[in-house]
């Protein structure tokens, strides 16, 4: 394996790890922004933007862009986080020019009227969808009352009342403040050559617009508590714990944090797996290591019969 780096001219960020002994190549721009980068206003438009770019370019339609990947059996997706949005997928050696070029134009979509109208009922229907999930919902009851008046206590999906008031000057907007090289790196790894690659990001990057990233450190000071969300109609009791945890940069302690979680949480072979799922107390059980920019967090979850639970806790 070898790895290289190069910042182009307009400041967009590369970084490759060439394996000629593999059969494919991955390739992936990450946006360094989610919805913490959001203001009230607009929640949940990091998210919406994420399905928007896949609706078409000024070259190409959303038919276009579809079938072109097909087309190249590429398996390819998206995914928004609370501090990044990345668009990926992975082809064989030989298609990479066709695959770059098309992945690189959705970066910066059309975002017309007519299909912003119509996924808007997308993004609501999957809001639904989660709401119907009593895990995610523990989830967004902890990441809100965790991080309290900090940046990441602010849900991906944003809520119905934001997304119906969304409008698609606001996205054009927030697309505009936050698409730049400044806040874009592109990382691919795979059977493929440097100078290929070099030669395909000038082409089809180089006229990127640049920029600084807007995210400012926030502090955070955690204040604790409980709290609880009720469902009758659920059969299982979903527990979630947070607490703060190394931050991503600059701390020593973020590969041990890492590794910690592996070790107590881990799905299949950890501490909680044999203490709590194999022998059938809890239907799951996980400890997950978050790292942000500015702080971290360790999220233990388990689910379980209700009449389970302090016996669980006790465990």
């Amino acid at each position: 394996m070898h790895f290289s780096h190069l910042t182009l001219e307009n400041g967009l960020n590369i970084v490759a790890e060439m394996n000629p002994s593999v059969h494919s190549v991955a390739i992936a721009f990450y946006v360094k922004t989610g919805s913490r980068d959001e203001s009230t206003e607009v929640s949940g438009v990091s998210h919406f933007l994420e399905h928007m770019v896949f609706k078409g370019t000024p070259r190409l339609t959303a038919w276009d862009v579809n079938r072109t990947f097909d087309d190249l059996g590429a398996k390819y997706n998206a995914s928004t986080s609370e501090e990044m949005t990345l668009y990926y997928g992975a082809v064989l050696p030989e298609y990479l020019p066709a695959f770059f070029e098309t992945l690189s134009d959705i970066i910066f979509p059309s975002l017309r009227d007519d299909d912003f109208t119509m996924e808007k009922n997308v993004i609501l229907e999957e809001i639904g969808m989660y709401d119907d999930m009593p895990s995610f919902k523990a989830y967004d009851l902890a990441m809100r009352h965790h991080f309290g008046n900090h940046p990441l206590s602010q849900s991906v999906l944003g809520s119905t009342d934001s997304i119906k008031t969304l409008t698609v000057e606001q996205m054009r907007a927030y697309h505009a403040q936050n698409y730049h090289t400044g806040n874009i790196t592109l990382v691919v790894a795979g059977n493929f050559s440097w100078e290929t690659l070099v030669d395909l990001a000038r082409k089809h990057c180089a006229h990127w617009p640049g920029g600084t990233p807007r995210r400012m450190p926030t502090p955070f000071h955690p204040q604790g508590g409980k709290w609880f969300l009720t469902q009758p109609e659920t059969l299982q009791q979903h527990m979630m714990f947070m607490s703060p945890a190394p931050p991503i940069s600059e701390s020593p302690l973020d590969f041990a944090a890492e590794i910690l979680s592996v070790i107590v949480g881990d799905d299949t072979g950890s501490r909680l797996f044999w203490d709590l799922v194999d022998p059938g107390y809890a239907e799951s059980a996980d400890l997950g290591y978050h790292e942000y920019d500015d702080c971290g967090s360790y999220m233990l979850y388990f689910c379980c019969e209700p009449t389970a639970v302090q016996q669980n806790l006790a465990r």
